[in-house]
């Protein structure tokens, strides 16, 4: 399917639109049943937006780094509201998936890609955040809105913010089925010194 303001509103739970913006930046969102939108937007010019008959979404897009190498960055939205990212680096592919509904992607200009998802615990509002790197290192965090300070702060960090997880590791963010709580489990090989 093409982007430029192209969509699938035909399966009974969701609508996906995408579209590619003169700088050639592009977004896709998916507006599940519920009408909550699992959005990604991509910085990279030259990024590819595929929408598929499921309503599945999927940008692609190749960003060549300082050292001379290749990442090749992939999110995709499921027409249920999850959302996943991929980033492949010197043979190495590392993920994130988020299973809650209402995701939001950002693939930097740069190659380094950010997916984050907000809910309303004890009345306050949260998030899970997982980022990764143009080589594919990830660090993830619980945030707060501050209503003060009117910016999200990190409340609780699943490692030290100079601590990384390694290229090929896999992030889960998910929910209890009753929405009580949110969940990061992080799959990764360890062969440096991480520190919690």
């Amino acid at each position: 399917a093409s982007v430029g303001g192209g969509g699938n509103c035909t399966t009974e739970t969701s609508c996906t639109k995408a579209r590619e913006y003169e700088d050639g930046k592009v977004k896709h969102i998916i507006t599940t049943d519920d009408d909550t939108n699992t959005t990604s937007e991509s910085d990279v010019s030259g990024s590819v937006v595929t929408i598929f008959d499921d309503g599945s979404v999927e940008t692609n897009a190749t960003v060549l780094g300082s050292d001379g190498k290749q990442s090749e960055v992939s999110v995709k939205g499921n027409s249920n509201g999850s959302a996943e990212h991929r980033l492949k680096y010197n043979n190495k592919t590392t993920n994130a998936k988020v299973t809650i509904s209402g995701a939001y992607t950002k693939i930097a200009h740069d190659g380094n890609v950010s997916t984050t998802i907000d809910t309303i615990m004890n009345n306050e509002k949260v998030r899970a955040v997982v980022t990764t790197n143009n080589k594919g290192y990830s660090h993830t965090r619980f945030e707060r809105w501050d209503n003060e300070a009117k910016k999200w702060k990190t409340i609780l960090p699943t490692i030290k913010e100079n601590t990384l997880f390694e290229p090929g590791n896999n992030v889960l963010i998910r929910d209890e089925e009753d929405k009580s709580d949110m969940y990061i489990d992080i799959n990764a090989t360890v062969s440096q010194e991480i520190v919690f």
